[in-house]
C-alpha cells in the first residue's frame, strides 16, 4: 500500500505545502549561493555545482522530515495549517514584491514583469507538468513505486524524470544555429538533485501544484530581483 502522505493530498493544503517547500528551499539555496559568492565560483563550475548539489540534498531531507512531521502531528515539525485565503495573499505579495521594489527604486521595466510571469507560470508550472506531471507519473504507473526514502514511496519515474530535467539544463547553452555547441554538464549535475526535490515533493503531496509553486516562485522572484539590481545568476 502506498502511504505517501494521504493527509497531505487534500487540495486545500496544496498552496500551504507549496509555500512551505519554497521557504525550505530558501535555507539551503541561500547558504549555497552565499558560498558561491564567498568562493567566487558559479553553478557552471564544478565547485559551485557540488555546493548546490549538497544544498539540494539537505533540502530534500528537510522538507520530507517537515511534511512527515506535519502528517503525524509531531510537535517538532508540525505547524498549524494556514487558511487558503491567507496563503493566496502571501503568494501574490511574493510575486508582486519585485514589481513593488522596482517601482520604488524607479527600476521597473517590462522585462522584470514578464520575467515574473514567465518563470512562475510557463517555466515553473510548465516544467513541472512536463517532468513531474507526465514523465514521472507515466513511468511510475508502468513500473510502480518499489522504493522508500523517509517514508515516501517512489520508483524509477522519479529518477528518470530528474535525469531528463537535468539533461534539459545541460542543453541550455547548446545552440548550433548561434554557433554555440557548449554543454553545461555541471549545471545539469546539481539540477538532477533539484529534480529529486521536486519529485519527492510531488510524491509526498500527490500533486504537481505543490511542486509548481516550489519550482516557480524562487525562480520568478529571484530572477526578477537579479534583473532589477543587475546581478549575475
Amino acid at each position: 500500500m502506498n502511504r505517501t502522505g494521504s493527509q497531505l493530498r487534500d487540495g486545500d493544503t496544496n498552496l500551504d505545502v507549496g509555500l512551505t517547500c519554497y521557504l525550505v528551499l530558501l535555507i539551503p539555496w541561500g547558504f549555497g549561493f552565499g558560498l558561491l559568492w564567498l568562493f567566487r565560483t558559479s553553478y557552471m563550475e564544478m565547485a559551485g555545482s557540488l555546493i548546490l548539489a549538497v544544498a539540494e540534498i539537505v533540502a530534500v531531507c528537510l522538507i520530507l522530515l517537515i511534511l512527515r512531521g506535519r502528517e503525524r502531528g509531531d510537535e517538532a515539525y508540525s505547524t498549524r495549517l494556514r487558511s487558503s485565503t491567507f496563503n493566496l495573499l502571501i503568494l501574490i505579495i511574493l510575486l508582486l514584491l519585485p514589481v513593488l521594489v522596482g517601482s520604488y527604486f524607479n527600476r521597473l521595466t517590462l522585462k522584470v514583469v514578464s520575467t515574473v510571469i514567465w518563470q512562475f507560470i510557463f517555466s515553473g508550472f510548465g516544467e513541472e507538468i512536463r517532468y513531474r506531471g507526465y514523465y514521472h507519473s507515466r513511468i511510475s504507473q508502468e513500473y510502480g513505486r518499489p522504493f522508500s526514502f523517509l517514508g515516501v514511496m517512489f520508483g524509477p519515474g522519479l529518477i528518470i524524470a530528474s535525469l531528463l530535467f537535468a539533461f534539459s539544463h545541460v542543453l541550455n547553452p547548446f545552440s548550433p544555429f548561434a554557433g554555440s555547441f557548449e554543454l553545461a554538464w555541471r549545471w545539469g549535475f546539481w539540477t538532477f538533485f533539484s529534480g529529486l526535490f521536486f519529485g519527492f515533493v510531488r510524491e509526498k503531496a500527490g500533486s504537481i501544484i505543490v511542486a509548481g509553486i516550489a519550482r516557480g516562485l524562487p525562480d520568478a522572484v529571484g530572477e526578477a530581483f537579479a534583473l532589477l539590481f543587475s546581478l549575475s545568476l
